[in-house]
């Protein structure tokens, strides 16, 4: 900017103290023949001071444009790097808390056989299923932007890990009701428990550590190109 004022105020004073000799003299006064001797030279001369003026303007133009690029690259990032913190908050607790229900659940059912379905194994059955239920309406309500963040692997994973609860989710339809139909104290299995969907609880526990693994070391690669 201060270029651009030093070029603007020598190429004003250069007009001003041509033209107005051209102007008020003559062809005879000194300035007045200097002018019209050099004449040639002297739009030559203008023509640089106009050039120069227009290669500070584009300058000028280009440096703004770089400061707007890069500012909205830092929003890009300070969003992408809030949504990713966000995100594995959340998946970290809620894929814990099924890992952990699942490991208790099959530590109950493959454990002390006298244990049976007493009603802390049905509680814990309960909370599995209900935990899961909700991680499953959890990985449907990432959105496309979220989505857009993910690698490869992990998106791999992410969908894998989802239609897992998918398909153990499906034996429940009414699940929004929160499974009222397993809190009766009874030593025989719930209603709808088979060996298909008791081992589909047992698999939650490595499948959840799994996706857990892959989402820490996404947001630690992404954070790490971000503010590297």
């Amino acid at each position: 900017m201060h270029q651009k004022r030093i070029i603007l105020a020598a190429s004003f004073a250069a007009i001003v103290g041509l033209l107005i000799p051209a102007l008020f003299g003559g062809k005879q006064d000194i300035w007045g023949k200097f002018i019209y001797d050099y004449q040639g030279l002297i739009v030559g001369i203008l023509a640089v001071f106009a050039a120069a003026i227009t290669i500070s303007q584009s300058v000028a133009t280009d440096a703004a444009q770089e400061r707007r690029h890069r500012q909205q690259m830092f929003l890009n990032q300070r969003r992408d790097l809030f949504a990713i913190g966000r995100l594995t908050n959340d998946l970290t607790s809620r894929l814990n808390y099924v890992a952990n229900r699942s490991a208790e659940f099959e530590l109950y059912l493959r454990g002390d056989a006298e244990i049976r379905w007493s009603r802390e194994v049905r509680t814990c059955y309960l909370e599995l299923l209900r935990s899961s239920s909700h991680l499953l309406d959890k990985l449907v309500s990432i959105g496309d932007y979220e989505r857009g963040l993910f690698d490869a692997k992990l998106d791999t994973v992410f969908v894998r890990y989802k239609r897992q609860l998918e398909e153990l989710m499906a034996n429940f339809p009414d699940r929004t009701k929160d499974f009222p139909e397993f809190w009766p104290n009874s030593d025989h299995a719930p209603e709808k428990f088979d060996q298909h969907i008791r081992e589909m609880c047992f698999g939650l526990d490595f499948e959840s550590r799994a996706l857990l693994a892959e989402v820490t070391r996404w947001e630690a690669e992404i954070r790490e190109i971000y503010q590297g």
